[in-house]
Parts: structure tokens; C-alpha cells; sequence
């Protein structure tokens, strides 16, 4: 059996692609299988992986018929993994050499073997507040610190871990038999919903942060475009909140902390509202049924939010002043709210 299987979903990364892949490959480790998951791409991105097929043996190529998204590629990759420990690379990221090979290294000293082995992780490029809260970065680099004592159990600890461990997958190296029941959800943001269940279910998790995993938010966050018509995203991110209490709904603590990554994450796409491509009427009643959620959800969240609330009053200001007429969108975006509302009927209708 291999030691690590690292699973590398691909899709058009071809600017970065050789430089990820170049710091992927460093580690000098035989036991270390790489799974390069092409997803369709349609850009040079499986030539660059099938050129490091060819100079490298431990390198595995497995084709999607058609775009499957990264949590599926990421659950593909699971079920075709021989690694003991299960590890995941965005294939616009960079890790510091033998960062899979340590990791593992540290899971061996233990005779019951961890269900995780969380490694450092370093955010450079700009943030979002859903990865460190209210905090915003610009072209900066964050590293995230030791967040466990080393002689205490995890279980008197797990609240710390899922409250200050960024919810990033890529970071860590997952017991193959712990993640055996476990799969990524296909949602938007699956890395925050992926961290509250495996926070919640595992027993044994160690640190390791001698070794460097790079995250580039520049690179990974979505493109504005993805924000013009943004009330299916909501629908989703709701759907997604709701996903996760299934798994951690027995730990008061846990869904606490939570409500308050939902609205964190629910506030970092309202705060986008500028590139959504629809009529003021509709922005307006869209980001007041989504702040009306997080009131809900989070009593503290209006507290914190009044650059938004006055941004809602000045957009419909703005509106006033335009007198802008209707659109046949209206009716569309209505009905997609409508939607919202009936699911979820404490927000606004």
C-alpha cells in the first residue's frame, strides 16, 4: 500500500499548472502516489499533466468524460486512491518540499494512527472574510498557527479546531478508513461545509506545521462574473448550511460557530453585489432577505453590518434617482426569491 495518495483535480489551470505541479513533484518520497484529475478542461492543462506523467512514475492521469465540478473530481479521487493517508492539492497552489512525506511521517509516531494530520498553511494574495473572518488582506500572506495543545484529547479541543483551523482541505492528510463514509458536497465554499463534518466526526488529529502549504485566494476565488445572477448561489449556500447541521446537529458548540461561518459566508457574496447584473429593486429585496437570514441566524450579525445596511439604503437611493424602468428580469429574480422565502420562511418575503 502507499504511504499518501495526493488527488489533484485539474481544470483549465494551465497558467499555473506547471509551477504547482513543479512544487507537488519535489517530494522525493516512492510511497506517494499523485492523482492528476483532469476534468475536462479545455484549455493545455492535460498536455502539462500528461508531459509529468512522462517524467514521473508515481504520477496516476484519470479523464473525466465532462465537467464534474472539484467535489466530485475530489470523491473520484478518494474512491481510486491506494494511499493509507488521502491528501488534496488545488492544482493553482504550491506546497513546500516534502510536505505529504512529514505529514506522514508525523501520523507514524502514534500507534493509533490520527484520522487527520493538519499541516501549515500560508493565504497569500487577496482574502475573503469567510477564510479569516472580518479580517480583509490585500496582496499580503497570512500564516495560520498551532490551534491544538499537543497533550490534550481532540475531543476537548474541537471547537478551537473548527473555530480557528482555516476549513481548508488542502492542508491535511486524511486516514484512508476515516474518510471511507465520507464524501465532499457539492456546494458552493464545499472546503467550510467538508471542515464542520470531519471537525465533528473525528476522534484523533494531530499538527505537524514544520512544512508549508501555499493557498492562493487570487487564483481560487471565483471569478466576478459568477456573481451577476447570484440568488441560486444563496439558495445553495442555504442549502449547503443546512447540509452540514444534518452531520453536526448533536454538538450545540459546533453549530454555534457554524451560524457564525454561514454568515460570514453569506456576507462575503453580499458584499459582491456590485457586479450582480440586475435591477436595483431586486438587489435591494435580495440582500434584504439574505441580512434578515443572518439576523436570524446570528443576533449579533446587524451589529456588525451597518457599511451594509447603509449600502442597501443608498443603492435604492440611487434607484430613485434613476427611476429606472422594469425589466422582464424582475419577474425571473422574483420568482427565484420566491423560492428562498417559501424554503426558509423566516426571511423576508
Amino acid at each position: 500500500m502507499k504511504k499518501v495518495s495526493v488527488v489533484v483535480p485539474v481544470y483549465n489551470k494551465q497558467p499555473y499548472l506547471k509551477e504547482s505541479l513543479e512544487s507537488l513533484l519535489s517530494d522525493s518520497s516512492e510511497n506517494i502516489e499523485f492523482l492528476l484529475i483532469d476534468d475536462a478542461s479545455t484549455d493545455g492543462s492535460l498536455s502539462i499533466l500528461e508531459n509529468a506523467s512522462k517524467n514521473d512514475s508515481r504520477v496516476r492521469i484519470l479523464k473525466n468524460s465532462s465537467n464534474l465540478g472539484v467535489s466530485s473530481t475530489r470523491n473520484r479521487g478518494i474512491c481510486e486512491a491506494k494511499g493509507e493517508y488521502i491528501g488534496f492539492f488545488d492544482a493553482d497552489d504550491i506546497v513546500s518540499s516534502g510536505f505529504y512525506q512529514t505529514l506522514y511521517q508525523t501520523a507514524t509516531h502514534y500507534r493509533k494512527r490520527p484520522d487527520m494530520v493538519v499541516g501549515n498553511l500560508t493565504i497569500y494574495g487577496g482574502l475573503s472574510t469567510y477564510l479569516l473572518g472580518k479580517q480583509s488582506y490585500t496582496n499580503t500572506q497570512v500564516e495560520i498557527p498551532n490551534v491544538l495543545q499537543p497533550y490534550l484529547p481532540f475531543s476537548l479541543q474541537r471547537h478551537q479546531f473548527f473555530t480557528k483551523e482555516v476549513p481548508s482541505c488542502c492542508n491535511k492528510i486524511y486516514h484512508r478508513n476515516f474518510l471511507k463514509e465520507r464524501r465532499f458536497p457539492d456546494y458552493i465554499k464545499e472546503d467550510v461545509y467538508f471542515h464542520s463534518w470531519v471537525s465533528h466526526d473525528a476522534k484523533r488529529v494531530v499538527e505537524d506545521r514544520s512544512v508549508n502549504y501555499y493557498y492562493c485566494v487570487n487564483h481560487s476565488e471565483r471569478d466576478n462574473s459568477a456573481f451577476k445572477h447570484p440568488c441560486g448561489d444563496f439558495i445553495e449556500l442555504i442549502d449547503a448550511y443546512y447540509w452540514s447541521l444534518l452531520k453536526i446537529g448533536d454538538s450545540p458548540l459546533l453549530v454555534d460557530a457554524l451560524k457564525k461561518f454561514q454568515c460570514q459566508i453569506l456576507e462575503s457574496f453580499l458584499h459582491q453585489c456590485v457586479c450582480w447584473e440586475i435591477p436595483y429593486p431586486e438587489k435591494v429585496k435580495l440582500i434584504g432577505t439574505v441580512y434578515d437570514y443572518c439576523v436570524h441566524l446570528d443576533p449579533e450579525f446587524q451589529s456588525t453590518t451597518t457599511d451594509l445596511s447603509l449600502k442597501i439604503i443608498e443603492m435604492y437611493q440611487q434607484y430613485l434617482v434613476a427611476n429606472q424602468n422594469p425589466t422582464d428580469d424582475i419577474r425571473k429574480i422574483e420568482k427565484r426569491l420566491s423560492v428562498l422565502s417559501k424554503i426558509y420562511p423566516r426571511c423576508r418575503s
